[in-house]
């Protein structure tokens, strides 16, 4: 199977064109909200004659909304959730203060509080810059309950024969299973597992790559609706007619939420497509 992609992969487009496109156009809509929509005209914005430029723009735009939406609303999932190949398997995920507190160092003191205090201050950063998410993942996860609605574990039996599976392959990385290992929970091993089924299992290529890119969109897609929330937000406090419309807060926050849940769905199954490759793969003797 060749490899080789087009300079313009299925991933540029979803995951940074389209969402500078909309980021863009959103933007512009809501600057307009709500006394000057009626001088919004599509005609206008396609009648540039050198189109090239917005679109690169755009572009250049998605790539830095991609990026930021790493930073942010990927590194939440992972502090609060763990990544999939974490859940997947049923490990206990380190709690989302624990794991700052975890840290600490008694022969390093005063370098470890300034670590704890650098990460608590990033955490409370993260989490107020991307609060449509985290308001919601409150609710969900602690009021309600609802955390295995989207960061479940594999079933007892599928996950018997993974792990078996997964043994075999880690010990002949490795040279010992992984039950054997210590600092398990530190070791990359779904990073073994992708370029395992990278390299052995190339009919499963087309689909990882798909959710590769679905995940990738989606997740640039949510923030370019927290952008919107905080915008919008803004706007109507400037305007002092956050009465008259806090529903469409409401409506862009569970939107957002929404598609974080999203993200999440298409992580899940882009880890499970790798690690299911792989254990289908025949080894040479």
């Amino acid at each position: 199977m060749n490899l080789t992609q087009n300079p313009f992969s299925v991933y540029d487009f979803l995951g940074y064109l389209i969402p500078g496109i909309f980021f863009t156009l959103g933007i512009y809509i809501i600057g307009l909200f709500p006394f000057e929509f009626q001088a919004l005209s599509f005609d206008s914005i396609s009648s540039y004659q050198n189109s090239i430029i917005i679109f690169i723009t755009c572009y250049l735009i998605g790539h830095i909304i991609s990026f930021i939406s790493s930073k942010t609303i990927e590194k939440y999932s992972v502090w609060t959730l763990g990544f999939p190949s974490t859940y997947l398997f049923g490990k206990q995920k380190i709690g989302f203060l624990s794991s700052i507190t975890s840290k600490y160092d008694k022969e390093h003191k005063l370098g470890s509080v300034a670590r704890i205090i650098a990460r608590l201050i990033m955490k409370f950063l993260i989490s107020m810059i991307i609060f449509p998410i985290t308001f919601w993942d409150i609710i969900i996860r602690h009021i309600l309950r609802l955390h295995d609605q989207y960061a479940r574990p594999l079933d007892a039996d599928l996950l018997n024969i993974v792990e078996s599976r997964m043994n075999s392959l880690i010990q002949y990385k490795y040279g010992q299973p992984i039950s054997d290992q210590e600092n398990n929970d530190k070791r990359d091993y779904f990073r073994i597992i992708y370029h395992h089924s990278i390299t052995n299992a190339t009919n499963h290529i087309p689909k990882i790559q798909n959710y590769v890119a679905l995940y990738g969109f989606i997740r640039t897609t949510s923030f370019v609706f927290v952008c919107f929330f905080w915008t919008f937000f803004i706007k109507i406090v400037y305007l002092n007619t956050i009465k008259n419309y806090w529903w469409i807060l409401f409506i862009i926050s569970a939107t957002t939420f929404i598609l974080y849940l999203d993200f999440n769905k298409f992580y899940r199954k882009f880890s499970i497509e790798a690690i299911m490759a792989a254990i289908t793969i025949k080894e040479k003797t």
